[in-house]
């Protein structure tokens, strides 16, 4: 009872926490993928857990120290620039809209009917969220070194804290937990590389397109497209609004063709790459997506949002092990992230006239009468 109090009161640490184990799950998966190496992967599997994770942390670093003498000054510039540039922008979208024929007239018509100014209304409202947003990137700063230095304490030891919670279970049953772990993490991990795919070609497939249509700040945009792509269904539409508004403000005859690349590069993300990893690593229901992204919004907002896919996809394994295979007993069904191979070897798992479906994509049977 005081565990699922403190769930609702303190809603947002368990999302801290929460992050932290995606971080933690980040670093254990490049660990088991250089343990997997064809060359050097027999020594590091015989390399103490400790070393392992300063490895992984010394060649996160190595990339990132790499990406940043290449592109490094230019995306920091692009981006400084970008801060003066946006409200340049909507001070011009506001002047068109205030100039449109079509907007004027209705304008003036709601304004006489009700004495309100939409418009006006409109852009005091989104002065009113400055100061706020302001407040959440301060915080938001905040938080993801929290995220990272949990993340890592995590990774460090993670079998001490996986450990200490199987203790809570019944010992008969904690075989049954260190499974429902093991599958959670192979899940997340699964996502997580799937996620990074689609994100880096919706960033690669901006930037170039923006680069080659000779829009400024295309490698900023890029990088913000590929950042925002995290967020399945809703971020890339979030990345379509600084890079509109500044196409407005510096080729404003190119917005239309800027915003049918953008529709061509998400068409291909949703019915192309994102189908294509999908079917290869973690297969996700487009209605839970959606569903867990309005609830995690709706209770804790833009952060609630970002994190609403993994949380998703954790709530979705633990339901088909806890429930659908110990409680109800059906060991049939195939746990998000798995393959036919994952089944075969699966001691909870009962591979034989599986189909090759999730359970959420099995056809209702067909009325034989």
């Amino acid at each position: 009872m005081v565990f699922i109090l403190s769930l609702w009161l303190l809603t947002r640490v368990w999302l801290l926490v929460f992050a932290a184990i995606l971080v933690a799950v980040c670093i254990l998966s490049l660990i088991s993928a250089l343990r997997q190496l064809p060359l050097v992967g027999p020594w590091l599997q015989k390399a103490p857990h400790g070393v392992m994770v300063a490895l992984v942390l010394l060649l996160i670093a190595s990339v990132f120290a790499t990406f940043g003498a290449l592109f490094g000054q230019e995306l920091f510039a692009q981006l400084d620039e970008m801060k003066t540039a946006l409200p340049a922008a909507m001070e011009k979208l506001q002047q068109y809209l205030d100039h449109s024929p079509l907007l004027v007239h209705i304008n003036e018509w709601l304004t006489q009917n009700n004495t309100y100014n939409p418009i006006q209304s409109m852009v005091n409202k989104g002065l009113g969220f400055m100061p706020g947003v302001i407040t959440g990137l301060m915080n938001g700063m905040t938080n993801f070194m929290i995220i990272i230095l949990l993340g890592l304490f995590l990774a460090i030891s993670p079998s001490i804290y996986v450990n200490s919670f199987i203790s809570l279970i019944p010992i008969e049953k904690r075989d049954k937990g260190r499974y429902l772990f093991q599958q959670s993490y192979q899940a997340l991990k699964q996502w997580l590389l799937g996620q990074f795919v689609v994100m880096s070609f919706v960033g690669v497939c901006t930037t170039v397109a923006l680069w080659f249509m000779d829009i400024p700040f295309a490698l900023a945009m890029g990088f913000i497209s590929f950042l925002l792509d995290f967020i399945p269904v809703i971020g890339p539409w979030l990345a379509a609004i600084p890079i509109v508004l500044i196409t407005l403000l510096v080729a404003p005859d190119m917005v239309i063709w800027v915003v049918l690349v953008m529709f061509v590069v998400q068409q291909l993300e949703s019915y192309v790459v994102a189908p294509l990893v999908q079917q290869k690593l973690v297969n996700l229901p487009p209605v839970a997506l959606l569903v867990s992204q309005v609830i995690m919004g709706s209770l804790m907002g833009f952060f609630g949002v970002a994190l609403a896919t993994p949380f998703a996809v954790t709530l979705i394994v633990w339901i088909q092990i806890v429930y659908i295979k110990f409680t109800l007993g059906d060991y049939k069904v195939r746990v998000l992230g798995q393959d036919m191979q994952d089944m075969i070897d699966d001691k909870y798992a009962k591979a034989r006239n599986l189909d090759s479906e999730s359970v959420f994509e099995v056809p209702y049977p067909q009325d034989k009468s």
